[in-house]
């Protein structure tokens, strides 16, 4: 429910000290991607990349333990089953909104936007949160 969601989300950003803005105030700062997660494990990179890249994504990088496939949200579909079809099942895909700038944060706001993106991570209407915030580990403490 649209109206009971925007009232709780409202409150914890009165809760945590901010505001709530109107609908797609910030989309501008957000680009729509689709985005595949794929374990590295036993997998080469340069394979991956190609597969990839043949499928119709737009950009690979390694991140950690996956290599991260970006892609225009019209070929998403199509590159998720070719991938698939040759072998190579993602851990995760969804479409994503990325942030195009990040801000870093620090002291009392880093913890306070911590704060309130733990609050929307952890109330059940919200599904997703996106952010441009980069925090520090001690925010979360």
């Amino acid at each position: 429910n649209r109206n009971r969601t925007a009232g709780h989300v409202r409150k914890i950003f009165d809760v945590c000290g901010g505001n709530l803005g109107s609908t797609n105030c910030v989309a501008y700062l957000f680009q729509r991607k689709g985005q595949i997660l794929i374990e590295s494990a036993g997998k080469e990179e340069d394979q991956i990349m190609e597969l990839a890249l043949e499928a119709g994504a737009d950009d690979m990088k390694a991140d950690g333990d996956y290599f991260v496939i970006l892609t225009d949200p019209g070929q998403f579909n199509s590159v998720v089953a070719s991938l698939s079809a040759k072998g190579i099942q993602p851990a995760e895909a969804d479409i994503v909104r990325l942030a195009e700038t990040q801000v870093t944060l620090e002291g009392d706001i880093a913890k306070r936007v911590a704060k309130l993106l733990d609050a929307l991570d952890d109330n059940d209407d919200v599904q997703n949160v996106f952010s441009n915030a980069s925090l520090p580990e001690e925010a979360y403490s």
